[in-house]
């Protein structure tokens, strides 16, 4: 129920309400199936909300603790695009080009590629 309140404040672009919601399901909830990817939604909300250092926090740990969280190449994606909001444009595109080489076929690395493009 917490989860889906969640995903409900996000779809309704209540990114602080939403980050509160699944940061409290991933506390409550470390072993659950979703908590990776209530903390890559706790990233997103952050990244929602402008704040790109918390963000980039969130991702680091969807890649750190989970590596085959279904989240996992979309947190190194967007992790790698908070970084370059952040003014951190070497750090973001060491992150990016890390995801291409190592998933060159996945569809983040083909997005990883075009964000470099348009941010070079």
């Amino acid at each position: 129920a917490l989860y889906a309140k969640a995903d409900a404040s996000f779809k309704a672009k209540k990114y602080e309400e939403a980050r509160q919601y699944y940061s409290e399901f991933a506390t409550t909830f470390k072993k659950h199936a979703n908590t990776s990817s209530a903390i890559f939604w706790v990233g997103e909300s952050a990244y929602n909300l402008q704040d790109y250092g918390k963000a980039v926090l969130a991702y680091q740990e969807v890649i750190e603790k989970y590596k085959s969280s279904p989240k996992y190449k979309a947190a190194i994606l967007k992790q790698g695009m908070a970084f370059y909001k952040i003014g951190k444009d070497k750090a973001g595109k060491a992150v990016l080009q890390d995801l291409i080489e190592r998933f060159p076929t996945a569809p983040e690395s083909t997005r990883a590629k075009q964000f470099i493009k348009e941010h070079k």
